[in-house]
């Protein structure tokens, strides 16, 4: 049989080699701002066993000169680093690696550093060290003097004898000009924003006690200052759902043991950050969060399954089991976002509840719209308050924002303080605070002091007194109010100390006659 005319055999005579050129490095550096950047080297960190990672931003005069990270995992040889630090080099991934693809760390750091130290250390061997380079694929071999300094740069928290310390440097995305307050201002943003992705990408890390984030700010050559271990911020961390059997376990067919999702609804206009993560979203963040091997890859967002919808701005979609994320969809080499196989539609087609089997995913997305409605028609619109401040318990505080009620006012203060007159309190118009004499603190907290004491006491004073401390002026009929209402406190106050005497006094009766008795 003779081959077909347009049918080309080709004839082989030798192999080029085609290695990449180093420009790759600029397109490589163009996926990831600090944050997710920095993403990428926790990553690493976690797969390498690291308990503590510290994140150190060196400056001066405000502006962010320098960013390292430091772990205290079981170090690199130089072999495996070598290997490690190639496009591709990484190690294969298991439901326990977050790594993928090899290109997390250099992606992470072109797209954030001009050059890069990487210093490495295992256990009872030398540490060594590489410098990488934005314009070259070679990498330069640190001398033990340099691999020194980059490793003096640890902060107490990780001084274990093993472990990676990674250095950034010559960073072409920070403030550079000449204004003071915009520096302070780029420095805080950076560092707020920081702290609160890393919060939410390595919620069950923290929650767990698996991982221990620190953030650092080291001024010129001063020691690092911690601002305290980072705080998880769980996307389903609601204190209530909206509705009672909420969070909805949904698998393929209604089977328990079959691949599933778990689905959660919100209650509505919460404010905390766990709703808003990095940002408020009139759609409320509403879709998928993937999660591969803990770590949370989407923060919401149907990946193209479907468009939002306002009415769905309550309901999440929990998936994180690793059947799910190996058969039915691709994890960008980011790690940002995700794309649906086709088999993921038939797949959700499939999801029941093991318990009703009548529950699917368009059930949840009536029960959530069903919510909003119920929500916004008992919504009778309640006054406006000012903000609860320092001295009233954060979990008050969220009532007041899931209300979706406050006002543009300053913050109304709690305090416990010496007062004048002796009585039980007296307030402060010009710094919106009320202070409660310290004398009663005993009688009101039972001898449990401590920042958020009293509750009840300061949310009914804060509440009596709010409109009065965040009105605009203080006139006489709000200091006829004040003194009239305050006086009744005080008389009210006198009752129940008298009250409290005479029970104190009839107890201390009884009790010497039953020791008399014996």
């Amino acid at each position: 049989m003779t081959a077909n005319k347009f049918e080309i055999v080709p004839e082989i005579q030798r192999t080029v080699a085609l290695p990449p050129k180093a420009s790759i490095n600029a397109a490589l550096g163009a996926n990831h701002d600090i944050r997710t950047g920095l993403d990428e080297l926790v990553d690493n960190s976690i797969d390498a066993g690291s308990s503590m990672v510290a994140i150190i931003l060196h400056t001066r005069a405000k502006r962010i000169v320098q960013l390292s990270i430091h772990d205290d995992g079981v170090g690199m040889s130089k072999d495996k680093l070598e290997d490690v630090l190639r496009l591709g080099g990484h190690e294969a991934h298991s439901e326990k690696n977050i790594g993928r693809y090899g290109m997390g760390l250099k992606e992470g750091s072109f797209s954030n550093a001009d050059e890069t130290m990487i210093v490495s250390r295992v256990r009872g061997q030398h540490m060594v060290g590489y410098q990488l380079s934005k314009t070259s694929f070679d990498a330069g071999l640190l001398s033990e003097n340099s691999c020194t300094q980059v490793w003096n740069t640890r902060p107490d928290s990780v001084k274990s004898s093993s472990g990676t310390s990674i250095v950034w440097t010559k960073l072409p995305n920070v403030y550079a000009g000449t204004d003071d307050q915009e520096a302070g201002r780029f420095l805080n943003r950076v560092s707020e924003g920081i702290r609160l992705h890393l919060a939410i990408r390595y919620h069950r890390f923290i929650e767990d006690g698996r991982l221990k984030l620190d953030l650092y700010s080291q001024v010129d050559d001063m020691l690092p200052i911690s601002a305290g271990p980072i705080r998880g911020v769980n996307p389903f961390g609601y204190r209530r759902s909206a509705r009672k059997q909420y969070p909805l376990r949904l698998t393929v067919n209604g089977d328990p043991e079959a691949p599933g999702i778990t689905a959660h609804l919100w209650t509505n206009r919460s404010k905390t950050d766990e709703f808003n993560l990095e940002g408020k979203d009139e759609l409320g963040h509403q879709g998928f969060y993937f999660y591969d091997a803990d770590r949370l890859i989407t923060q919401g967002g149907w990946s193209s399954f479907r468009s939002p919808h306002k009415q769905w701005k309550l309901a999440r979609f929990e998936v994180d089991d690793p059947r799910v994320i190996e058969n039915y969809l691709t994890i960008s080499p980011q790690k940002g976002s995700v794309r649906l196989h086709e088999s993921f539609y038939s797949f959700v087609k499939q999801l029941r509840n093991p318990d009703d089997t009548s529950i699917d995913f368009g059930r949840v997305l009536e029960d959530a719209e069903s919510v909003i409605r119920a929500s916004n028609k008992k919504s009778g619109k309640p006054d406006p308050l000012a903000d609860t401040g320092r001295g009233i318990a954060r979990s008050i505080q969220e009532v007041l924002w899931a209300s979706e009620r406050t006002k543009s006012a300053d913050p109304i203060n709690v305090a416990w303080g010496e007062v004048g007159d002796g009585g039980l309190l007296e307030l402060d118009h010009s710094e919106h605070l009320i202070i409660i004499n310290e004398d009663f603190r005993a009688h009101f907290t039972h001898g449990h002091v401590g920042l958020n004491d009293a509750p009840v006491l300061k949310t009914l004073l804060y509440l009596l007194f709010n409109h009065l401390l965040s009105s605009g002026r203080w006139t006489g009929k709000s200091a006829s109010n004040a003194d009239l209402w305050i006086a009744m406190l005080n008389a009210a106050l006198e009752e129940e100390l008298d009250e409290t005497e005479k029970v104190r006094k009839r107890v201390g009766s009884a009790f010497k006659g039953e020791s008399a008795g014996f």
